[in-house]
């Protein structure tokens, strides 16, 4: 999990939501801190008159102490739950932190990234969806009660979407139902009623699941869509791929997961 201090970094909805999904999954939590480091000033008249070292230091005890009292909090949600919070910090550029979480995400079954954080947040999530090679849970304090009872799963029958769906596991094997969605009219779908195939799949499995299609995605922002309809089934997890170029993601990025990043309204579950 990154905390992020710096520039409106978490807030405090962040405690009770990470708490509350270690608990559901019966998870440890590591908590990734980021205090801030920055260039030095080129300028000796500039050092001289704002006394540049001073503030980095001001700024990195605030962080350490904005992250030491969200960490802690997170600890006492853990009250009473054998859960194990471990804390590691990191000190990078801020752009460089996105990267730097990505390749600690590579240790860990997921990472919970809270986008209601600062601009930067987005930035961050995107490395880790496309960087880690595991699956994030997208959050945001926009959603002020986090239920996973309902899952609702974005299938198009893709690679990424597959992945997903496999990384989804513990979601799905907890869930109360189970939805696939399928967006029409976006893409050229594959033969075959993809979305009745991966219900069969899961009906081998013991698994209940019922089927909806989504109209209208040559016209309307996919994310939208499936955000729409997930509120209105009353879904709290959407499951989906994460589609993008892994070189060029600033620039390639498919328009379901842009979408998501910039305005996520429900809970949802990227793996690329």
């Amino acid at each position: 999990m990154p905390v992020i201090t710096y520039q409106a970094g978490n807030t405090d909805a962040l405690i009770g939501n990470v708490a509350g999904i270690a608990k559901y999954l019966e998870a440890d939590i590591h908590a990734l801190v980021h205090v801030p480091d920055f260039p030095p000033v080129a300028s000796a008249l500039g050092n001289m008159l704002l006394d540049v070292p001073s503030m980095v230091r001001d700024v990195k005890s605030d962080c350490r102490a904005r992250a030491k009292t969200l960490v802690e909090a997170i600890g006492q949600g853990l009250a009473g739950h054998r859960l194990q919070l471990r804390t590691t910090e990191v000190m990078c550029f801020p752009p460089e932190f996105g990267d730097v979480a990505a390749e600690h995400a590579r240790y860990h079954d997921l990472t919970v990234v809270d986008l209601n954080t600062s601009e930067s947040a987005p930035g961050a999530a995107e490395s880790i969806i496309f960087g880690s090679g595991r699956p994030a849970l997208l959050i945001s304090d926009r959603v002020r009660r986090i239920s996973f009872d309902h899952v609702m799963i974005a299938w198009d029958g893709t690679r990424a979407a597959a992945r997903a769906v496999a990384d989804a596991g513990l979601f799905l094997q907890r869930a109360a139902k189970v939805t696939v969605a399928t967006v029409t009219e976006e893409k050229l779908l594959p033969e075959g009623e993809p979305n009745a195939r991966l219900m069969d799949y899961f009906s081998r499995r013991g698994l209940d699941a019922q089927a909806v299609t989504i109209g209208g995605g040559r016209v309307n922002p996919v994310a939208q869509l499936l955000q729409d309809k997930a509120k209105e089934i009353g879904a709290g997890l959407i499951v989906m791929g994460g589609f993008g170029h892994s070189r060029m993601r600033d620039f390639v990025l498919g328009g379901a997961t842009n979408g998501i990043l910039k305005d996520l309204q429900v809970p949802a579950l990227l793996s690329h």
